[in-house]
């Protein structure tokens, strides 16, 4: 038996509903004058939304009219699916999903932030969504909690998203096999009328968050709340075809059910049509909520004020309209009388109002037949001669029927056997032992939930190991949280909803197996940017690519890490404080490197379309440390003229070498003024325009990023290039000439391992590498692991796989840095790159400090990441105040992680043992350097310089030809 179990303090006690609950949110009058502009604004909701847009309305299209429960009068008129727009909304689905830039193939992140996203658009739209309830029926105070249970619901999921793994299995053999989690297709979700939003939320966000489309048909009696969350998600959130909604009654289910393009079908609903859907779905992916019959048992040592308090909030909340409504109450003989007594009073108490007046705390049921058929139960109990303790009485305008009690009902009776789904509540005879309430309890085929009051711990445990249901709360009802699986045993329902369950409901796990080749082209030794980047353009070309990682996890040195993994890497033993937000709002990378927007590194991601998987933002300013001062980078004449770096005069001479620059053209002696770039040193362009150090300073290190100043003396091209590449990039985006991606830079490596994979790349994680094995002539052979070698006519690596064919080169040391505010003297941008010039502070070597937001969705809001890194010239103890003039422009610095990094060079250029190792990554905050060691060892490798223009294009092209 699979049930959830909830504790609570017997002695707590909590009230059914306080009126006016939201008063602090919306004044009450506005609900009254506002009323009917907001109807007239929901009148557009009345069809169904398909492909992100409103369908049109044939004669195919029954109409129906959308009552208001509260008045019985026609909010606006609908129109059910015809059996065309079920099948356009199928076919919307799967582009949807099969795409391959489609849902499912979107990275988990960027699914992830959609669902939060959608959680926003609630947040700004909560009253709104709180009058969709209203209007049809649902008490606008309990529709405000439960609104609130939606937002919580996509966030809940939203954080799954990127989270969806499998696992890896050792093999003996020369296989390597491994699980993946995969998400089903197109799901048709079918919801019931009594919790709208919220159960269209439990469905949709786990589904969604799996990388699954979805139809979901609402029950035609509330279908607003639905359709407006589409509407709003269909604007700029989510991709046409997601989400869809169909609308009708059950025929319409009945079609979607059994669409031969429904993978998944998930139903919340009455008894007998949820049995219909199992019968419909019989072997096939489904999941269902359906009718109940749960019971409360109230012991003799009960905190009475408390239980009941809660048996009238369980039995008539939202009025009786609940799957987990508690409508049979078992009492002990001691208490029997004295507990109907207080129950009677209270439930005489209870406000029956208006469904949008603040204080009701009863409002209607959904519709007429809802009220026939809750009158029907009554008149029979009357015939079954059980006492009417109180209500029993339909009130009008309107679909109401007042809280109603029975006292004195046989446990076979059908008021205590069958669902009612209305305010209806059903006293059975006491009991004598908690062993006899529970058995009575079990004895029903609907078995959804159950609760005891008790302040014994052997009757709640004797209650949580013997009563059959899906929930079992002890001293509490009524709460059903998204964390938690919900669903049924016996009759009452099939599969699970809500937890981590519901994303094994909307997943399959599928086993792949791979069979190490007797040879592959290329072995790739660990997941770092620069393996990645060569796994995935030789791939492209062909090549049978084997890529193996020690760790289970990838981006190498260069990973990006949770904050609770920053602290167990860099501080053992110490937790972070729960004031610096979730754990999961936090992307570190432990390199940060930015992107020139038009460099050569962005033209690879472009044209591999690694962009697919990723998503980009400008980084909002570049700046540069002079004379004790951060200012912003000036990169051509006008903003030369403006800059506070220099002074009038050197500011013209300045405007006049930015000029030159882009004027210059190397096949118009008549833009050079005599200074041919290709053999004139760069101090030589310097004196012509007689430019000051300081000036130098950050042309050669914030312009063209050199790292020391040993271009001064070589040929000029190499800077007047860098330059150019800095003014471009600039030109392109305005702010700053630097992009980042969202989330930091730990979905790069998995981007272009995306890449490979999808051109016949193999990778195994978590792979243990015993050697690299070479022939007598020390040339490459292939790699051990786990007793076998894998044979391979080169490999590729970082240094860690390799410590006998390199040498240290130096260190690099970093600083990371949480801050609670942005970083000084920047006008507070968002993220920012700051360069200090050796010569400002007499060092050896630049000082770098790269700084990120929760704009770029690496840390929560108010937070900013600031990383601070130099090459070590002096002692490795001494190494952290080599970067105090970089933390010294932080301010103040919640928390600082420091490591130092060796950094490696390959001993050889690996053309003889066909070993090609990548440098270790150095002290800059940006790609350019990184790039530069990709091309250089993809010449090595292939003997040809890479050109990734239209690469990806043209070898898919090819295929299809």
């Amino acid at each position: 038996m699979s049930c959830i179990v909830e504790f609570m303090d017997a002695t707590r006690l909590i009230q059914i509903r306080p009126a006016l609950i939201i008063e602090d949110y919306v004044k009450k009058e506005t609900v009254t004058s506002s009323r009917q502009k907001q109807e007239m604004q929901l009148r557009q909701l009345n069809r169904s939304f398909i492909h992100n847009t409103f369908s049109r309305v044939s004669a195919a299209n029954l109409t129906r009219p959308l009552l208001n429960p509260s008045t019985n009068l026609a909010l606006l008129e609908t129109f059910d699916a015809s059996a065309a727009d079920v099948s356009h909304a199928v076919q919307s689905a799967q582009s949807a999903f099969l795409s391959e830039t489609g849902w499912a193939s979107m990275s988990g992140s960027l699914r992830r932030d959609a669902l939060l996203a959608l959680a926003d658009c609630m947040v700004k739209n909560t009253f709104l969504f709180a009058q969709c309830e209203a209007l049809t029926g649902k008490p606008v105070n309990e529709a405000m909690l439960e609104i609130d249970s939606c937002i919580k619901t996509f966030h809940f999921y939203a954080g799954f998203a990127d989270k969806l793994h499998g696992r890896s299995f050792r093999s003996p053999s020369n296989h390597h096999s491994f699980t993946v989690r995969e998400p089903l297709g197109v799901c048709g979700l079918i919801a019931s009328s009594n919790y709208p939003l919220l159960l269209a939320s439990r469905k949709i966000a786990p589904a969604l968050a799996s990388g699954n489309t979805v139809i979901i048909k609402p029950a035609h009696q509330t279908p607003l709340s639905t359709l407006l969350l589409a509407s709003l998600a269909g604007e700029n959130i989510l991709p046409p075809g997601v989400l869809n909604v169909i609308l009708g009654d059950a025929n319409v289910g009945a079609k979607l059910a059994n669409h031969a393009g429904i993978q998944k079908l998930s139903f919340t609903g009455s008894k007998r049509g949820g049995a219909a859907i199992v019968r419909t779905l019989a072997g096939s992916a489904g999941t269902s909520e359906r009718g109940a019959k749960n019971a409360i048992i109230v012991c003799e040592d009960a905190n009475l004020e408390a239980a009941v308090n809660q048996v009238v909030d369980a039995a008539f909340s939202n009025s009786g309209q609940n799957n987990y409504a508690a409508s049979r109450l078992l009492m002990h003989a001691s208490i029997h009388d004295r507990f109907i007594k207080m129950l009677v009073e209270r439930v005489k108490l209870l406000k029956i109002g208006h469904a949008s007046d603040f204080e009701t705390q009863v409002g209607p049921l959904v519709d007429s037949r809802a009220v026939a058929n809750v009158m029907e139960v009554i008149e029979k109990a009357k015939a079954d001669r059980f006492h009417l303790a109180c209500g029993g009485s339909v009130l009008e305008p309107g679909f109401f029927v007042q809280p109603t009690v029975f006292t004195g009902v046989s446990d076979t009776s059908s008021l205590a056997v069958n669902q009612v789904c209305g305010p209806v509540l059903a006293v059975l005879r006491p009991f004598e032992s908690a062993e006899e309430a529970i058995h009575r309890a079990n004895a029903t085929p609907n078995s959804l939930a159950a609760g005891i009051f008790t302040s014994s711990s052997r009757h709640a445990n004797l209650a949580v190991s013997k009563l059959r249901a899906g929930f079992v709360w002890v001293n509490c009802y009524n709460d059903v949280p998204s964390h938690m699986p919900l669903g049924g045993v016996k009759a009452s329902g099939h599969g699970k909803e809500c937890g981590y369950e519901a994303i094994d409901e909307f997943t399959c796990i599928n086993l792949k197996k791979t069979a190490q080749q007797d040879q592959y082209d290329v072995i790739v030794l660990g997941t770092g940017l620069s393996e990645c980047i060569l796994s995935g353009l030789l791939s492209v070309e062909g090549k049978k690519v084997l890529q193996m990682d020690r760790n289970d996890y990838y981006g190498g040195a260069s990973a990006s890490l949770k904050l609770s993994q920053l602290y167990a890497k860099f501080k053992s033993g110490t937790e972070p404080p729960e004031a610096y937000g979730k754990d999961r709002q936090y992307s570190v990378d432990l390199i940060p490197k930015f992107a020139m927007a038009s460099g050569e590194f962005v033209d690879i991601l472009y044209h591999t379309d690694v962009t697919r998987y990723l998503e980009f933002r400008q980084v909002a300013g570049s700046f540069v440390y002079r004379d004790g001062k951060i200012s912003k980078v000036p990169s051509n004449n006008a903003e030369a003229l403006l800059s506070p770096l220099m002074s009038l005069t050197e500011k013209n001479r300045a405007k006049g070498f930015f000029e030159f620059i882009q004027n210059y053209d190397f096949a118009n002696p008549a833009t050079q003024q005599g200074l041919d770039l290709n053999t004139v040193p760069m101090s030589e362009v310097y004196a012509k325009f007689g430019l000051e150090a300081g000036t130098q300073d950050f042309i050669g290190h914030a312009l063209a990023l050199h790292l020391d100043d040993s271009y001064v003396s070589q040929p000029a091209k190499d800077t007047y290039e860098r330059i150019c590449l800095y003014m471009n990039s600039m030109a392109r985006y305005g702010k700053s000439p630097y992009i980042y991606p969202m989330h930091g830079l730990g979905e790069l490596p998995q981007g272009f391992a995306r890449l490979s994979a999808i051109h016949g790349g193999t990778f195994m994680l978590n792979k243990p590498v015993d050697e690299v094995v070479y022939d007598e002539a020390g040339k490459f052979v292939g790699v051990k692991s786990e007793g076998e070698v894998v044979k391979a006519s080169l490999v590729i690596g970082d240094a860690s796989y390799f410590p006998n064919k390199v040498a240290q080169k130096g260190q690099v040391v970093r600083a990371i840095c949480l801050l609670n505010h942005p970083i000084p003297e920047t006008g507070d941008a968002d993220s920012v790159q700051i360069v200090i010039p050796q010569n400002q502070i007499g060092r050896n070597h630049d000082i770098y400090v790269a700084g990120v937001s929760s704009a770029h969705a690496v840390v929560p809001e108010g937070y900013t990441l600031a990383i601070v890194s130099t090459l070590v010239s002096g002692t490795t103890a001494d190494a952290e105040s080599e970067i105090a003039a970089g933390i010294a422009l932080l301010g103040p610095v919640l928390e600082k992680f420091v490591h130092i990094d060796d950094i490696y060079e390959p001993l050889a250029n690996g053309t003889v043992d066909q070993t090609f190792i990548s440098k270790s990554y150095d002290a800059t905050s940006h790609f350019e350097t990184t790039c530069a060691d990709v091309k250089d060892l993809y010449k090595r490798i292939t003997g040809h310089e890479l050109k990734v223009e239209g690469k990806v294009k043209k070898i898919e092209e090819e295929s299809e030809e």
